[in-house]
Order: C-alpha cells, then sequence, then structure tokens
C-alpha cells in the first residue's frame, strides 16, 4: 500500500539501472473520502524515483484490479494498459511483459504522465469497488461500451446481446448478434 511505500522500497537496495514497474495508487483518505495523496504537481511514480535513486521507473498496471491483470482472456481485443516512464529501454521491456500478460501497451509519455494515470485509476477504483461492480461487472461496463465502436452493429437498437467467444477475442471472427425477438423466444 501506498502508506508503506517510503518506508519499504529503500530497503530493496540499490536498483541502479534497474527497472521498477510501479503499480501502486497514492490512494489516501480526504474529507471527501477516497482520493490521491499527491497529484497535479507531482504523481507517486515520481515520489518512487525520488526513493529508488538511479532505477528506470515505468508507472503501469495501476490501471485495473488484480482479477483483470491475471486473465484478460474474456475481452473481445486486448485491453488497453497506459504505461509511462522516461526510460524508453525500460518501457520497452514492459511494453513486452504487458503483451505477455494479455494487454494492448500504449506509451502515455514521461513519466510525469503517471500524473494522468494515477487520478485515472480512481474511475476504476469507484467502479469495481465503491459502486460494487467489482472486475466482472467492470468488464461488462467496459465491453458494452467499447462493442458499439469496434463493430458495426446491425440495427443496433433492436441487438439484446453481443456473444464474443475465442475465435473473436484473438481477432480471427467476428461476434454474434442476438436479436431482442430472439432473446426473448428463449
Amino acid at each position: 500500500p501506498w502508506a508503506a511505500a517510503e518506508t519499504a522500497l529503500p530497503t530493496l537496495g540499490d536498483l541502479s539501472g534497474k527497472t521498477v514497474i510501479d503499480c501502486m495508487n497514492p490512494i489516501a483518505r480526504t474529507p471527501d473520502g477516497m482520493g490521491l495523496a499527491v497529484g497535479h504537481t507531482t504523481s507517486g511514480a515520481e515520489q518512487v524515483a525520488n526513493w529508488l535513486p538511479g532505477a528506470n521507473i515505468v508507472k503501469t498496471l495501476n490501471q485495473v484490479g488484480a482479477e483483470i491483470i491475471a486473465d484478460t482472456s474474456g475481452f473481445a481485443m486486448p485491453p488497453v494498459m497506459f504505461m509511462a516512464g522516461d526510460d524508453d529501454g525500460a518501457k520497452a521491456v514492459v511494453a513486452g511483459l504487458l503483451t505477455d500478460l494479455g494487454f494492448e501497451p500504449l506509451d502515455a509519455g514521461d513519466l510525469a504522465r503517471a500524473r494522468l494515470l494515477e487520478p485515472y485509476a480512481l474511475v476504476w477504483i469507484n467502479q469495481a469497488i465503491l459502486r460494487g461492480t467489482g472486475a466482472r461487472g467492470l468488464r461488462a461496463i467496459m465491453e458494452e461500451l467499447l462493442v458499439p465502436i469496434m463493430y458495426d452493429l446491425p440495427d443496433r437498437e433492436n441487438v439484446a446481446e453481443v456473444i464474443v467467444d475465442d475465435a473473436v477475442a484473438r481477432g480471427e471472427g467476428e461476434p454474434t448478434f442476438v436479436k431482442v425477438e430472439e432473446k426473448r423466444s428463449a
């Protein structure tokens, strides 16, 4: 957790030249509820870089929960995972890891761009935890929003369900569109 990071990270020793993935979100309790402990003029990732001088910090894997990181196979397309860092070589290594995990890596820019990624994480935390959708619910919300953009839906208002099988998830086919009347008769 963020509150322990400043004490824990220096115990790792000298990580100069090493790639370090920062997947933490600097969350703190505020008078208004959950919020960021740092932001706008710095980020948690930039703080991590200060605590681990010489390490190549890459901010990523903070934008979804552990269930999605563990299994991206249920998505119709690889979900995007943003990353930010100052070292292009470190970002290339991390991009390979993200691809292996089933994500589509997207470089958001230098480490200061973590100032964008950390507040973005609050969106999924709000949906998954505070609004009770959990990882499965969040996946359904994402697909509901993305499928109409990714595919040309025939007669969109009469489509009750979109079925995405393994072939579609691999990019080798089109989803099956179940019409409202077919759904009612089933």
